[in-house]
């Protein structure tokens, strides 16, 4: 069985690479895409404190939907760098449901997201959603400082970008405990996710093209940097990954 090729550069996206070596995410997994707005209770004479994770769906509402084209970039693990199927992810949810509940502040703010019963027993559809909104306020890291939080993160430009890597922008900010939001940087950048290849997968190179399985730390490749100009760059590691089971490239 041949295996796949992991390859992570200092720059973010593999230029001439064969899309016939890519995996794409099956159909079944879904873009992380967040429901309705939270709606925190006042309480009398002071303005609305939001938990971390209500602050976390303010940047999400504002930013877009993690992990989906136009929104906020993310590499899913069920995705990247490689899909896993429905019933695996159905499995993982389930599996990591316990933890997430165990997690009593993230998981409050998801059922207000979800509009869950305040007890079990939640079908398998449910954790599913649960299982997709952990993973959705996991990506949005935010930082206490100074009586607010600090956050960084990777936004697609427009909705022809994304998932998985495209054009945008890395911002950097603040959101107070009421959530206004204030940008505080805004550079164009570009984003990728690691993506497995077949060994025969030929990779763009500066003295031409080479298949993947030959490739080594600190070999040159053709990549893009942040303003998308085309440069060489060093291989900084290269990893195997068994492909699944039934892939069209893992025998």
């Amino acid at each position: 069985m041949k295996r796949s090729l992991a390859i992570t550069t200092l720059a973010l996206i593999l230029a001439g690479c064969s899309a016939s070596g890519l995996t794409p995410a099956p159909e079944s997994t879904r873009p992380i895409v967040p429901t309705a707005r939270p709606t925190p209770t006042p309480v009398t004479g002071q303005p609305a404190v939001l938990s971390p994770s209500e602050l976390k769906y303010r940047l999400i509402d504002e930013f877009g939907p993690v992990g989906a084209a136009g929104g906020i970039h993310y590499c899913d693990p069920d995705a990247w760098p490689v899909a896993a199927d429905e019933e695996t992810i159905t499995q993982r949810a389930q599996e990591r449901f316990a933890q997430i509940q165990a997690d009593e502040e993230t998981f409050a703010a998801i059922q207000q997201r979800l509009n869950l019963p305040p007890q079990e027993p939640y079908t398998d559809e449910q954790k599913w959603d649960v299982y997709h909104e952990y993973k959705a306020l996991s990506a949005v890291q935010i930082e206490a400082h100074d009586g607010s939080y600090h956050f960084e993160l990777g936004v697609y430009q427009d909705e022809n970008e994304g998932p998985g890597g495209g054009a945008g922008f890395a911002l950097s900010g603040s959101i107070d405990q009421q959530g206004q939001i204030t940008v505080e940087k805004k550079e164009v950048s570009r984003f990728s996710c690691p993506r497995c290849l077949s060994g025969d997968t030929r990779i763009d190179m500066p003295g031409g093209p080479v298949p993947v399985r030959e490739l080594r730390p600190g070999t040159l490749v053709w990549t893009l940097d942040r303003e998308g100009r085309r440069r060489p760059a060093p291989i900084l590691e290269v990893s195997r990954i068994p492909p699944p089971t039934g892939a069209p490239w893992a025998s």
